[in-house]
């Protein structure tokens, strides 16, 4: 005799159709990137979502004050640019999902200054952060331009050529 339970559990599934929708959204979308959260909201203690990305994207560079990132890749490519206070890049580290050559996960510390710059057509990338979500723990890096303004282009380029010890003007 087997217990059954008296209910489903709910569990958020994510099959491969719901990553290929979350891509698309990301290649129909004006920044280029689309996002899927799987935390209930900004109160819960642990931050996570999925973030579907295409080349030409442009995250800016930031750093959470007090909280540490961890970014995994699933699908395709990206570097990910650590960068000190200054604007000098101070490590380039390729990212590929698992089995591919590349680093899979990363966990980046407080304080660090970073972006993405995506190398594929199309990436995927799953990132956790302790919460509850705070506005003020994001800090954009004044030295990279915003998303949308003139800069952008140029930034992108930059981070797709730098190597380390070269500063973003």
């Amino acid at each position: 005799m087997t217990a059954e339970h008296p209910r489903a559990l709910p569990i958020d599934r994510i099959d491969d159709g719901s990553l290929e929708q979350l891509l698309e959204s990301a290649a129909g979308s004006l920044r280029l990137r689309a996002h899927r959260l799987l935390h209930a909201g900004p109160q819960e203690t642990v931050q996570r979502m999925l973030i579907g990305m295409c080349r030409d994207t442009y995250f800016r560079a930031h750093r959470h004050v007090r909280r540490r990132e961890t970014l995994i890749m699933m699908q395709g490519d990206a570097d990910l640019l650590v960068f000190d206070a200054a604007a000098r890049l101070l490590a380039r580290t390729h990212l590929s999902a698992a089995g591919r050559g590349g680093t899979s996960v990363v966990e980046i510390p407080p304080g660090t200054w970073h972006t993405l710059w995506v190398r594929s057509a199309r990436a995927l990338v799953f990132e956790v952060k302790p919460g509850p979500h705070e506005p003020d723990e994001t800090q954009a890096a004044a030295w990279a331009p915003a998303e949308g303004t003139d800069g952008v282009p140029e930034m992108l380029q930059f981070l797709a050529e730098a190597s380390p010890g070269e500063a973003a003007s």
